[in-house]
């Protein structure tokens, strides 16, 4: 009974704050808009300790799961007055059906207390949009990898001041936004020295873009400098700070000609990864970066029948880069490191971040040797995809696809070594079976099966005697959009 009261009382104290604020805006000013997401999976052999693995020295490694899983997001904008708007949002209950929430102060693993699902609620944006005569300022937590085609776009949040402004069919795009903040204390006092420059632990991101609209498209280009201290591990004597000085160059267009539509993208990340030359012990000083990576989607509809191919190609890295005596410029990482990747959809499996996030928990497919994981980033992948879909009422689609990929650079360092790893960079071959249906305008029912014919990239080193089985997926979802 105790707490019933003290929820009724914090609901009471909610009300009594916010209602003046909603009645100041008018009511009718404040606008909703979110979706709720519920889905089921089920793959049959995600593995054990490597991907897809069977049998292997006596050992069954197959291990399949199924679970379902949901989202709440909602986002609310509320208008103060002409040009001035505050714009929130948040995911709720974003967790698999029955799971037991490990809130803070538990220390049992697997978690088996009650569960709480109050913990699970994230507040991702809150940022307060203005327009005046100069453009329009948004300064808070928002969102900035959003840029061009969904290739490599990541839905994530950064405090920031972003500016907008648009000239004609030219809109420009300036911003900082802060991706960390840290300070430690000087440990101890034979360290000190070493630590000297390093005690500011951040990342500061600048931001310069440009979209221009014409005539059945848009095409833009974004700067980004990464201005990066990492001494996270100067707490010993012999940890090395580093400092980071990245550049990123991403150029898109998107283009619609009669029944065809084709969009492309390419980035290009380079600079100073690794600035150590502020510490003797090291062997060797600096790791430079330069990897880029390229898109290309074409489709062409004939109502009610559409087809189209697309194409990922991203640099990977074999690991000699941080080997003494090697060439000292890492060719991959690149979207790993500036958190790209998330939102691209590339195949039901292969390159898709729903199913790695949720299925494999975000681990990704292992190879025996644990080293060049295939995950959703499309991190070190050539990858290419043709489909063909129908479209018979508004409310149907049903979509069939073919997907091939490769590792772009097999990886060659292994504890220490330079070794040959994997006798292959074929990931596999994916058939996909897509189809929904709206029930309502905004609520839509989909179904998803997809067949992946396992590469012998996850034999690792081994020969033929490293048996490896494929894969399925079966999954639905159900989505109410407002």
């Amino acid at each position: 009974m105790k707490k019933f009261w003290i929820v009724m009382l914090a609901v009471g104290l909610f009300l009594a704050f916010t209602m003046p604020a909603i009645a100041a805006v008018g009511g009718a000013d404040v606008q909703f808009s979110g979706t709720l997401r519920m889905r089921g999976w089920y793959d049959d052999n995600i593995g054990a300790d490597s991907a897809f693995a069977k049998n292997n020295g006596g050992v069954d490694h197959n291990k399949g799961q199924a679970f379902y899983d949901n989202r709440l997001r909602l986002e609310t904008t509320f208008k103060i007055a002409e040009g001035l708007k505050l714009v929130t949002r948040f995911d709720a209950l974003e967790n698999k059906w029955g799971q037991k929430l490990n809130y803070a102060g538990n220390t049992s693993s697997p978690y088996t207390g009650p569960n709480n699902n109050n913990d699970n609620i994230s507040f991702e944006r809150a940022y307060v949009s203005f327009t005046t005569g100069l453009g329009t300022l948004n300064v808070g937590y928002q969102d900035w990898q959003q840029f061009g085609t969904l290739f490599m776009d990541s839905d994530v949040s950064y405090p920031g001041i972003k500016y907008i402004n648009s000239f004609g069919p030219l809109t420009v795009l300036a911003g900082i936004e802060k991706r960390k903040e840290t300070q430690k204390a000087i440990p101890a006092a034979g360290n000190q020295a070493y630590n000297s420059g390093y005690m500011d632990i951040d990342q500061d991101v600048y931001d310069l873009g440009f979209i221009y609209k014409f005539k059945g498209g848009d095409a833009g280009l974004l700067y980004q400098f990464y201005h990066m201290n990492d001494n996270s591990q100067k707490d010993t004597q012999f940890a090395n700070a580093y400092r980071s000085s990245l550049h990123l160059l991403d150029a898109y267009g998107k283009f619609k000609f009669g029944p065809a539509y084709v969009e492309a993208e390419g980035f290009y990340v380079f600079g100073t990864l690794k600035d150590q030359s502020g510490d003797p012990r090291l062997t060797y000083q600096n790791v430079a970066l330069a990897a880029w990576g390229l898109y290309l989607n074409a489709e062409v509809e004939f109502k009610p029948i559409y087809a189209g191919a697309k194409y990922a190609y991203v640099t990977g890295d074999d690991g000699e880069s941080d080997q003494p005596g090697y060439d000292r410029t890492r060719r991959g990482s690149a979207t790993n490191l500036l958190a790209l990747g998330n939102q691209h959809d590339f195949a039901l499996m292969i390159g898709n971040y729903e199913y790695f996030n949720q299925v494999t928990s975000g681990n990704g497919w292992a190879t025996p040797s644990g080293v060049g994981n295939v995950t959703y980033s499309m991190e070190n992948i050539n990858a290419w995809q043709i489909y063909v879909g129908v479209k018979p009422t508004p409310k149907i689609d049903v979509r069939l696809a073919f997907t091939d990929a490769y590792v772009q650079c097999v990886p060659k360092y292994i504890g220490g070594s330079i070794v040959t790893q994997n006798i292959s960079n074929h990931i596999g071959s994916e058939i996909d079976l897509r189809a929904s249906y709206k029930i309502f305008d905004n609520l839509t029912y989909s179904v998803g099966a997809a067949y992946l014919f396992t590469g012998d990239y996850f034999k690792g080193v081994s020969s033929d005697t490293y048996k490896i089985t494929n894969d399925y997926l079966l999954m639905h979802q159900l989505l109410l959009s407002f």
